[in-house]
């Protein structure tokens, strides 16, 4: 499950990282925390974008 794309990253943190021994799967092990970040980010944008479709922009340029 880990990336052999990289195995001069490991060597160059060295003793930085955990040995590949104690992490079986990292991506699964992250799962949450990237639903977790991609809910936030869609919601920080539809949210706002929602409203602003809702607002009537000709009036509030007027400031009536």
């Amino acid at each position: 499950c880990a990336l052999p794309i990289f195995p001069w990253l490991r060597e160059l943190l060295g003793s930085a990282l955990p040995s590949p021994a104690l992490v079986a799967c990292p991506i699964v092990r992250s799962a949450p925390v990237w639903a977790t970040a991609v809910a936030a980010t869609v919601l920080a944008v539809f949210i706002p974008l929602y409203r602003l479709y809702r607002q009537d922009i000709h009036s509030a340029l007027r400031g009536t």
